[in-house]
């Protein structure tokens, strides 16, 4: 049978497929890598976002400021920009927007009641 070189054929075929195989799940593995880091920096726009919210609202609720207040907060795993808007004495209008050292952004606003103390008309907004 190997006399018309099937055998040689038969086992480059065999290799080619493995060869292409083990190709695939090398980049399925890099996209699968790159997929994870980019939901590890979500998460971390996340937290950012969870602490200055509780940041502002206690700034809300100490009312240190006049009708309009802007600051930055830097944390471990990036910075928070937000300002703040008191367009009533109950509403105050808030703008966060979250910052990783990575350069990945996220953006929120929300209208904060200080006599229910609860959170209205919450807008998220990538980059």
């Amino acid at each position: 049978m190997n006399q018309q070189g099937f055998t040689l054929f038969i086992v480059l075929l065999i290799l080619l497929f493995f060869s292409m195989f083990i190709i695939h799940l090398v980049g399925l593995y890099k996209f699968e890598k790159q997929f994870s880091a980019l939901e590890f920096e979500q998460y971390k726009l996340e937290q950012l976002i969870f602490n200055g919210k509780l940041e502002v609202t206690d700034v809300v609720e100490k009312n240190s400021f006049g009708s309009r207040l802007s600051g930055s907060s830097v944390y471990y795993e990036g910075t928070v920009f937000y300002e703040i808007e008191q367009p009533s004495p109950e509403l105050v209008s808030v703008s966060l927007r979250a910052q990783t050292h990575n350069a990945y952004a996220k953006s929120v606003t929300f209208i904060y009641n200080t006599e229910s103390k609860t959170f209205e008309q919450w807008t998220e907004l990538g980059g």
